[in-house]
């Protein structure tokens, strides 16, 4: 019983967590896939 106590005091921080670490991996995987830096500035020519 203790544990499940545990587990529903701390249960919004390991939500507030694996969504952090969701978004974390979404923008980091968005970067390395469109090949671009966060400190280079974009060569994308408007025609």
């Amino acid at each position: 019983m203790a544990t499940l106590q545990n587990i529903r005091n701390r249960g919004g921080l390991m939500v507030a967590i694996v969504i952090g670490l969701a978004l974390g991996a979404f923008i980091l995987g968005d970067m390395l896939n469109s090949g671009t830096n966060l400190m280079k500035p974009s060569q994308m020519k408007i025609a």
